[in-house]
């Protein structure tokens, strides 16, 4: 439930029951790719970059050759000012680069196993009023306040990006910027797939979830790639680059999904027309319905 989401005293038992679910995966035999990534919903650890115990943990029991990909909040120091981001992180072994002398046996053995955080991207389409308030000063003056637990909200990023992981690149998006057709990565540089991370527990059991799966279905269509959902009340899902569900977990139901990453489809006409045969679309018909008009008044 979202109050179990937001309440700072849970932080840790959510910690361990996301790292539990995951672990579940590897120890019974569900995961043998070479490379494994590993998605955890929107701001499934909060300030993760920023908790070594909490990396740690994550390097643990983590094999080295999965790459974590998980919602946090980050924050940074620009002019004096804290500002705080909604951000998804790319969590990845570094215990060679960070640790150049260690043997190679203990490295492949699993020891001393260090985790950081290597990428990021912050979230642009912040929501109004849960993420920032809209016209600050004069709706502060009257006592509205943002839901965010900061004064100034979350700071927006610069827009979409596309992260290269090695073995794929992936474009990341978090909640709702799902709905946004053609925003989804940078038009010069076309992704492997997409991964968006959520946390839809604030709609509840409504069609709210429903609705924001079939937007990243819609997308999925769109842009002829594989989608990838990480939500933390449900409804997660990886869908093919036709809009297919593959495999999911349903709403309020706590489990993992394992599935192998489809191959993108050729981009299809949407990428390079957008909405441009929709508005021709609706200026005929304008056009006609005028017409028939100008007739029927003859």
């Amino acid at each position: 439930f979202q109050r179990d989401k937001i309440d700072p005293d849970k932080q840790i038992d959510n910690f361990r029951k996301v790292m539990a679910v995951t672990a579940e995966k590897f120890t019974d035999g569900s995961v043998t790719a070479p490379i494994v990534y590993v998605a955890w919903p929107e701001n499934a650890v909060p300030l993760l970059a920023e908790r070594p115990g909490y990396l740690d943990a994550i390097a643990n029991f983590l094999p080295p050759n999965a790459i974590l990909l998980t919602g946090s909040v980050r924050r940074d120091e620009i002019g004096g000012k804290l500002r705080y981001y909604n951000s998804m992180l790319v969590v990845a072994d570094v215990s060679a680069t960070m640790q150049p002398d260690l043997p190679a046996q203990a490295i492949e053995a699993g020891l001393f196993r260090q985790r950081a955080a290597i990428a990021s991207y912050d979230k642009t389409h912040l929501a109004p009023f849960g993420e920032y308030l809209p016209l600050a000063g004069l709706l502060r003056a009257v006592g509205l306040a943002q839901l965010a637990p900061f004064d100034e909200g979350f700071t927006p990023g610069t827009g979409p990006q596309t992260l290269d992981l090695g073995a794929t690149k992936m474009a990341p998006n978090i909640c709702y910027e799902t709905v946004f057709p053609g925003t989804l990565y940078p038009k010069s540089d076309r992704p492997d797939w997409l991964l968006t991370v959520t946390n839809d527990a604030w709609f509840g059991d409504n069609a709210g979830p429903k609705q924001h799966l079939d937007q990243a279905r819609l997308r999925a269509i769109e842009t002829g790639l594989p989608f990838f959902r990480s939500a933390n009340t449900g409804i997660s899902a990886a869908i093919d680059p036709y809009g297919r569900v593959l495999k999911s977990v349903p709403l309020y139901q706590e489990g993992a999904i394992v599935a192998a990453l489809p191959v993108a489809a050729a981009p299809p006409l949407y990428t390079k027309l957008g909405d441009l045969p929709y508005g021709l679309l609706l200026l005929g018909l304008g056009f006609a319905g005028r017409r028939k008009m100008t007739q029927t008044g003859n």
